[in-house]
């Protein structure tokens, strides 16, 4: 039994693919902007949807979350828990089961309004939000939960 000697051999890629690459066209760059900023505006969507719906059910301190909220969404949010509270002889935990995709649209330069719906245990909810960008943070304008 003889022994084939190992060979090592890296895949054939044309070199002038990576030298002939051309830069992005201000379009492009532009585009590309745009999308990276849609993207992490989804991401914020999602992440306080689920802080607020964990808020919402007390799993969650306000406080947590309170610099990305406007003081009437705050104070509407304490009133909503009030009443929960009020309206439940003991606390329930409604667990998340998944956040949907959150549809987006730009009514105007940094204002993004985004609809998101979220699957809990019991029933699926949906939230509207209306956020501003206030020094590079998004801020929570209005808040609204069915």
């Amino acid at each position: 039994m003889t022994a084939e000697p190992l060979t090592l051999t890296r895949p054939a890629t044309p070199r002038t693919r990576m030298f002939n690459k051309r830069p992005p066209t201000p379009e492009e760059q532009t585009a590309a902007e745009k999308q990276r900023e849609a993207a992490a505006a989804a991401a914020f969507v999602r992440s306080i949807v689920t802080a607020l719906t964990e808020v919402e059910y007390g799993v969650r301190t306000l406080q947590s979350i309170e610099r990305w909220l406007d003081p009437e969404v705050r104070s509407s949010v304490v009133s909503a828990l009030r009443m929960r509270r009020a309206l439940r002889s003991e606390q329930q935990v409604d667990y998340i089961r998944g956040i949907g995709r959150p549809r987006l649209s730009s009514p105007a330069p940094n204002v993004i309004e985004a609809a998101v719906s979220i699957a809990l245990r019991p029933r699926t909810k949906a939230c509207a939000l209306r956020l501003e960008k206030n020094r590079d943070r998004w801020i929570v304008r209005e808040y609204l939960t069915a």
